[in-house]
């Protein structure tokens, strides 16, 4: 996916648990994800959009701490990293509440899965 700022963003599969190598997301969840925009919410071009504009703020130079929700979480992480097309936008699929992932040039380390659910709600 073509970055706002001129960059292409590098989407590789990443693993999202240790040993696999696919960001393939499976139909039970792919069925989970939202179908429609909600009211008074983002749909997942606008939080792209949002997202890539944010990244093109960020010095590359500087490492950043990114706390999110769930599916902004998953939308960024699919611009970084690659991710199954979802109207237009590479998703990541989802990760438990309290996963910690560590991303460096295009690579996806998982450095902690939390135990919460892996549910997202409407963003």
């Amino acid at each position: 996916m073509p970055m706002r700022n001129g960059r292409s963003s590098s989407l590789k599969p990443s693993p999202l648990e240790p040993g696999s190598t696919t960001h393939n997301i499976p139909p039970a969840e792919r069925a989970t994800l939202q179908q429609t925009t909600p009211p008074n919410g983002e749909w997942y071009p606008d939080i792209a959009a949002r997202l890539t504009d944010w990244l093109a703020e960020l010095n590359p130079a500087r490492p950043a701490l990114v706390i999110s929700q769930g599916i902004t979480a998953g939308v960024l992480r699919g611009i970084l990293v690659g991710g199954e097309d979802w109207h237009g936008v590479p998703v990541a699929p989802r990760a438990p509440q309290g996963t910690v992932f560590r991303i460096v040039g295009g690579v996806e380390q998982v450095i902690h899965t939390g135990t919460g659910a892996a549910v997202s709600r409407a963003a």
